[in-house]
């Protein structure tokens, strides 16, 4: 056999294999030196491709990566066989040994979605940003490696060297105070809620300092625009998502917002949507009041924009605390009761769907490490598609499974897209999938109540549940996890009791639409006689 002329040069020109095949790697041992085979002419074997990506002459070694079309063939016995090899073992991915993290083993969130498991696949990369728009963020022991940082912009020189706008932004912004230093400033109404949050996404394993991240390796940018009362304005929050997306920002953490009308919202739902463009994923807390998002008007949790999530919390019996808010509006749940994290000073435990939030970006930022062209929709139907079934009313009825997660991106399993959803009747909409080898076969197994085209168009014909099923190229198959047809009106929120604590304003909408679910008890909702009312009354539903 010839030998090879340049083998760096040579083993890259072997074959132009599929893009839509997932490779899988090998160490091959050779029975002779590598440049002794013509490795030019290694091209395939039936229906499988290979590709020679590495070589080491000493020790008579090449890496294969192997595009595997039939696997119903052992992939080890077949590479040996087809290289006449001493033997094939999979190229797998060593791990550091990390030192223990004192107070790990009280994290029992990372436990419950099984991290470590995740870990394996990947512990995250400093080229994934998550911005922390929130109370700030301390210089903790625990976080202060994973700070992001500015590169295009040079300390303390009082000039805005990248010209985005803002003056010595180092590492980051505070919209609340106006300056450079996005540092949390506790007081009685914030004990360090960001820095409580950004633990929670990145603090760093294995420095032997408190606690671990769900993406120990991570870039935190700070963003403050709440202030040690724990509260901020709308404009400084629209400043710091723009902040968040011209500055690099993968994936924005947000646990905060209020119960405001849809049309005061519109900024920041606008803010988000522009995000997106850019490819930003938004997660945000489903809020702390107990009651189903599907009522109560939570932003920006309920923006519903194409590609955010929205997170309620779970604890560690797997079920909603009651203080958690929920909802078909909620995307899924994460751990949110208990949770041990970094705060100005050292560490402590706080509750919230603030704590469930940061986790989901976490994992996202995670997920992003493996692939980094993830959108937001992606990554909430895998999510959603991965997670453990749980008793917390979300779109999914899920709550995360990291390593389920991690292992799906990683091995580019089929997923439906969106895999939970909400429909009204007529309404239409187009399916996509994820993974898998394209071309896709979309089809309804309920096609009267929602029927569907295999190019993924469907159009809700009934009330009631349905399941949109595809399936790729070689037949791998992936269902929808929850997809509900409803006829417009609002769902059973607290039971059939006024939702608000002003009954006053349930009878106002009982006249709006006699549908709504407490309205069969309007004769309890009494309006006093000499009440003033404070607008006009609306015209009567039937009357519109």
């Amino acid at each position: 056999m010839s030998r090879m002329l340049s083998p760096l040069v040579a083993l890259a020109a072997v074959l132009l294999m599929p893009h839509e095949l997932m490779a899988e790697e090998y160490i091959v041992k050779l029975r002779d030196n590598p440049g002794k085979y013509d490795l030019e002419r290694i091209s395939r074997r039936t229906n499988n491709f290979y590709k020679i990506s590495g070589v080491e002459e000493g020790l008579n070694l090449i890496k294969v990566e192997a595009y595997l079309v039939d696997h119903t063939d052992d992939p080890v016995h077949m590479l040996k066989d087809y290289f006449d090899a001493e033997y094939v073992v999979p190229n797998i991915q060593l791990h550091a040994f990390m030192a223990s993290d004192p107070r790990r083993a009280e994290q029992w969130a990372l436990d419950m979605i099984h991290a470590e498991q995740a870990w394996v696949v990947s512990l995250g990369s400093q080229t994934v940003v998550v911005a922390v728009i929130d109370t700030g963020i301390n210089n903790h022991e625990d976080l202060k490696a994973n700070i992001w940082a500015n590169s295009g912009e040079t300390a303390n020189n009082g000039i805005d060297d990248d010209n985005n706008g803002y003056i010595d932004d180092v590492i980051g912004w505070d919209f609340h105070g106006k300056d450079n230093n996005p540092d949390d400033e506790t007081g009685p109404q914030n004990p360090g809620h960001g820095t409580h949050c950004s633990g929670i996404i990145g603090a760093v394993c294995g420095n032997e300092l408190g606690i671990c991240g769900i993406s120990p390796q991570v870039s935190l940018m700070p963003l403050r625009f709440l202030g040690k009362d724990g509260s901020g304005d709308l404009f400084a929050s629209i400043q710091a998502i723009e902040y968040a997306v011209k500055n690099g920002a993968h994936v924005i953490s947000a646990s905060w917002g209020a119960t405001i009308p849809e049309s005061n919202a519109q900024p920041i739902i606008e803010a988000i949507k522009k995000a997106e463009e850019k490819g930003v994923i938004f997660v945000a807390a489903a809020a702390n009041d107990g009651k189903s998002n599907d009522h109560s008007s939570v932003y920006p949790a309920n923006a519903q924009t194409p590609h955010m999530i929205s997170v309620a919390a779970s604890n560690s019996s797997d079920q909603k605390p009651a203080w958690s808010n929920y909802g078909r509006k909620v995307d899924i749940a994460a751990p949110g009761e208990g949770i041990l994290s970094t705060i100005p000073g050292g560490y402590g435990k706080l509750s919230g769907t603030s704590m469930a939030t940061p986790l989901v970006s976490g994992l996202v930022a995670l997920m992003k490490s493996v692939d980094l062209s993830l959108t937001g929709s992606q990554a909430r139907s895998i999510l959603q598609a991965t997670g453990a079934q749980v008793n917390i009313e979300t779109a999914s009825n899920r709550r995360i499974d990291a390593q389920k997660a991690l292992e799906a991106v990683k091995n580019r399993s089929l997923t439906l897209v969106p895999a939970a959803l909400t429909l009204k009747l007529n309404d239409q909409f187009s399916f996509a999938a994820w993974g898998g080898v394209p071309p896709y076969k979309f089809s309804s197994l309920n096609p009267e109540i929602l029927s569907c085209d295999e190019a993924g168009l469907a159009t809700a014909k009934a009330v009631g549940d349905a399941t949109i099923e595809v399936v790729d190229s070689l037949g791998a198959k992936a269902g929808s996890v929850s997809l509900k047809i409803s006829d417009g009106s609002l769902p059973p929120g607290n039971g059939s009791e006024c939702p608000f604590d002003n009954q006053f304003m349930c009878m106002i909408m009982c006249l709006v639409d006699p549908r709504l679910p407490w309205c069969k008890n309007e004769s309890e909702l009494e309006i006093p006689h000499d009440l003033p009312l404070p607008f006009p009354l609306p015209i009567p539903y039937n009357n519109i």
